[in-house]
């Protein structure tokens, strides 16, 4: 009996797919002698990635554009379907709705179950305007990663959401977080989606979990696989099955836990959108990776490729010069624009034919406006032994030295937390005491006590008892 498929859809007795580049009809008069067995859910997906490749069949897999509209809106009514249904379950998120939706595939995986409590977890392919309203959903394709998603296993999402903006100006992530044990999912939707397939082409591939990586290291969270099921920012409570899953007795941020059952709207999450700006890889790598570098790179792979800059470019006296002022001013982290300048004078008079004045000038202020904008010198050092400061001390002194890094990191940590709790209990207009602080952070009373001055203003030093028993005026 033949069976009709429409971009992966049931639809009559005959096969068929059509989209704006091709047309192509294949009509059976009656039963074939050599059928493949057809799954009412499995083939779905795979019917999906082939019609990707079938409607761009001139050009490789990893070109092929897929956001904005995709082909596959084309004559397909699920599109404006689940926008309506994400306008309906969370008219809040209408924004982020209109930005992410079109980027996705037409079956989605999503699921009901997978991470509660129940008898069985699974997770199906189903239409986007089916899926849209379940808890858990995939962002990718089978054949392509729209979305790099990482895991944030604490409750500074918010907090190293708006660092990454403010101190690197990349777009500050969606944050799609749980009420209970304020955990997120933080979502950076690609500009170019990059293909996962074995065929597809492995320098996007690579620089695609490098950006990841270096997105985790600063978000201080775990880079998710391509295809993994993420909280979904319109999930009703009302499509779970089974019971909520919840990480301990009480909730981490109650402030955040209590507005969110307040607000009633029947969501599984909290969502915070973002900037609603998508991102290319290398402006994640440029804005990163000298920093965090160290982190994500291997120990083998630092020591092969760094261990020396090797010889300035001999391609001419300008790349000569660069080369030469660039690495001086990394290596003395100089940003002043005269000392720079200054440099590349010294340097290029020791050329046995100088470049002209406004050459060197013109490659000064390049070095200078990179030192000033772009270039940050290492802020987060590796500690212990292999910390600079302890190459040439002994293995005691090498150790009291890595406990005294170590401690000042955890500190460093610890005010940080507490801060983002005094200004959650600000937020909402409650007393900001030493008890409330402990417990809205999830820290003990007595660190609250001991980081007591070091994280109030100078103005609440005089306001408020170290007994914490009076509020902030």
């Amino acid at each position: 009996m033949g069976a009709v498929l429409r971009t992966g859809v049931l639809t009559g007795p005959h096969f068929r797919w059509n989209n704006t580049l091709k047309t192509h009809d294949i009509r059976q008069s009656g039963p074939p002698t050599h059928q493949p067995r057809i799954s009412c859910v499995a083939p779905e997906i795979s019917l999906m990635s082939h019609f990707h490749l079938l409607s761009a069949a001139d050009r490789p897999i990893d070109e092929i554009p897929s956001h904005g509209q995709p082909g596959w809106h084309d004559g397909h009514p699920e599109l404006g379907r689940a926008l309506a249904e994400a306008h309906r379950s969370a008219p809040h998120l209408q924004a982020l709705a209109n930005h992410l939706l079109p980027c996705l595939p037409r079956k989605p995986r999503a699921s009901q179950t997978i991470r509660a409590i129940t008898i069985e977890r699974r997770s199906d392919p189903c239409p986007l305007d089916q899926a849209v309203t379940l808890p858990w959903l995939a962002l990718d394709s089978s054949s392509h990663r729209n979305a790099i998603v990482v895991d944030i296993d604490h409750a500074d999402g918010p907090e190293r959401a708006a660092q990454l903006a403010s101190a690197y100006g990349l777009p500050r992530p969606s944050l799609v977080i749980d009420p209970w044990s304020a955990r997120s999912h933080a979502l950076f939707l690609l500009a170019t989606p990059v293909g996962i397939l074995p065929k597809a082409r492995i320098g996007p591939r690579l620089l695609c979990d490098l950006a990841g990586r270096l997105l985790a290291a600063a978000m201080h969270g775990t880079l998710l696989p391509a295809g993994t099921l993420v909280k979904n920012p319109w999930g009703e409570i009302g499509n779970l099955i089974g019971q909520r899953l919840r990480r301990g007795p009480a909730p981490v941020a109650p402030l955040l836990w209590k507005s969110h059952q307040a607000a009633g709207n029947g969501l599984m999450w909290h969502t915070e959108p973002g900037d609603l700006r998508l991102i290319e890889l290398r402006e994640i790598v440029a804005a990163l990776a000298e920093e965090y570098e160290e982190i994500v790179t291997s120990h083998a792979t630092r020591a092969h490729f760094g261990k020396s800059r090797g010889e300035p470019d001999a391609r001419g006296r300008n790349c000569a010069l660069f080369d030469l002022v660039r690495w001086w001013a990394y290596d003395c982290h100089e940003k002043d624009g005269g000392r720079i300048q200054e440099e590349a004078d010294r340097v290029n008079a020791g050329f046995p034919d100088p470049l002209p004045a406004a050459e060197v000038r013109a490659t000064a202020r390049s070095i200078s406006r990179f030192m000033m904008n772009r270039h940050k010198p290492g802020a987060i050092k590796r500690h212990g032994r292999d910390h600079d400061g302890s190459n040439n001390l002994t293995p005691r002194a090498r150790q009291a030295f890595a406990g005294r890094a170590t401690a000042a990191c955890r500190t460093a940590h610890t005010e940080v937390s507490l801060k983002a709790a005094l200004g959650r209990l600000r937020a909402a207009g409650r007393s900001v005491t030493q008890t409330a602080t402990a417990a809205e952070s999830g820290i003990s009373l007595s660190t609250v006590k001991r980081h007591w001055l070091s994280i109030i203003d100078g103005e609440e030093c005089h306001t408020l008892s170290l007994s914490g028993s009076r509020a902030a005026k």
